[in-house]
């Protein structure tokens, strides 16, 4: 009687210590593996009960961003592939999990562009004024919605959403920490903006519209329950264009 792990021609399975084929999902040795209902270890991308995994060929289940081919790719601690949503790290990924780095077919948007066909930085400093004028209007429409007051546009708030848009495409994680590794709360206390009783940051990037990226924010709870805090009375926005793709920055403060 064989136990553990059992090679037949080019297929793994695995047996318990009692010589029976295990199936379905198996923790061994500390790592997941998933037997089909034939006993086979299972690699590659496997749709299990409507929900999409990545196995490696070793067949250790993979979490984290993964790049697989020539895309990238979140698998969560669950080992499910995220799709069509907003990271804590502020990544977006489609509804396939790619993650976009752009979301846009054209590395420019044009509609925002209004009749520009050129990128230079003054138009690309234009844009990114429209589309942070676009997001502040949608965040206190959908603070309306649940009867809370609106928020105020606070110039050294832009200021700090400023800063934070030209480092966020150096080094942009879930912990919002700067460049050199110092807390995003710096950015405030350089900018003057010191005299506060709360603040809070939402990054973003892969979004080409504010319809877009809002969508993605108020689909991610912690981001959505920044948007919709009581104790925010402002706001700054700033969105810059870098390298095709949009990095997106809202700055909470009261």
């Amino acid at each position: 009687m064989q136990t553990g792990w059992v090679q037949d021609g080019s297929v793994w399975y695995y047996t318990g210590t009692d010589g029976a084929m295990m199936t379905g999902w198996q923790k061994i040795d500390g790592t997941w593996y998933y037997l089909a209902s034939s006993g086979a270890m299972m690699t590659g991308w496997q749709k299990l009960d409507g929900t999409w995994y990545y196995l490696a060929p070793s067949g250790a289940m993979m979490t984290g961003w993964q790049k697989l081919g020539n895309e990238w790719y979140f698998l969560y601690d669950s080992g499910a592939m995220a799709a069509d949503t907003l990271l804590p790290d502020g990544c977006y990924v489609d509804g396939s999990g790619k993650w976009l780095p752009s979301a846009a077919s054209s590395a420019y948007d044009k509609q925002a562009a209004g009749a520009a066909s050129d990128q230079s930085a003054g138009s690309t400093v234009s844009v990114g004024n429209q589309l942070a004028d676009q997001v502040f209007q949608l965040v206190n429409q959908e603070r309306a919605k649940e009867g809370l007051r609106s928020l105020k546009r606070d110039d050294t708030l832009d200021a700090v959403a400023g800063v934070r848009a030209q480092e966020i495409p150096i080094f942009m994680d879930q912990t919002h920490n700067r460049p050199d590794g110092s807390s995003f709360s710096t950015a405030f206390e350089e900018n003057g903006y010191d005299n506060y009783r709360i603040i809070a940051e939402n990054l973003a990037s892969g979004f080409s519209t504010a319809d877009s990226v809002m969508s993605g924010w108020m689909g991610s709870s912690g981001h959505r329950k920044n948007i919709l805090n009581s104790k925010i009375t402002e706001i700054g926005i700033s969105v810059n264009y870098a390298d095709g793709v949009y990095y997106w920055v809202q700055e909470f403060g009261g």
